[in-house]
């Protein structure tokens, strides 16, 4: 069962995926909207990659943060890294202030989503096949039964 910080982490994902959509589809069908993309082709890519990594994020697998978080610092992170590095040679606009907010707010969101999966005892135990719950039945054989010639040995199926 997955924590209420981690569902969050996964509403997050989802709600911004579906902005980020919006936000291809206005700049394609050239309609005004408070938010431009940095570059609509690896936009659309993005989106896609976005959708895998989602998906693995929700089975609980830890290369879907991972690919989640080098594609959005690939993407957004060159935009805030280049955006910040120009503040002192020219003034910045209103508009860049709202794609580099938008920009770190993403980053924030795969940050998150990369943080949570490495903390998170679900995937470290993915693997082990083992609980603490079940062990004490299931990894002893104090609890099997011992059978001997008086058994019934009939299979009963009708």
């Amino acid at each position: 069962m997955a924590s209420v910080f981690s569902m969050l982490a996964i509403i997050l994902v989802g709600a911004f995926w579906l902005l980020r959509i919006v936000v291809a589809i206005t700049a394609q069908m050239q309609i005004e909207f408070f938010i431009e993309p940095l570059n609509l082709n690896i936009e659309i890519a993005l989106l896609f990659i976005t959708l895998l990594a989602l998906i693995l994020i929700i089975k609980r697998k830890m290369i879907g943060a991972l690919i989640y978080l080098i594609a959005y610092a690939a993407y957004f992170g060159v935009d805030v890294f280049t955006t910040l590095n120009n503040t002192g040679e020219e003034a910045i606009g209103s508009s860049e202030y709202g794609r580099v907010f938008i920009s770190g707010v993403a980053m924030l969101i795969a940050l998150f989503v990369f943080i949570d999966m490495s903390f998170s005892k679900d995937v470290s135990k993915k693997g082990t096949g083992s609980s603490k719950k079940t062990n004490w039945f299931y990894g002893t054989d104090e609890y099997t039964r011992v059978k001997d010639e008086r058994d019934d040995t009939n299979q009963y199926k009708m």
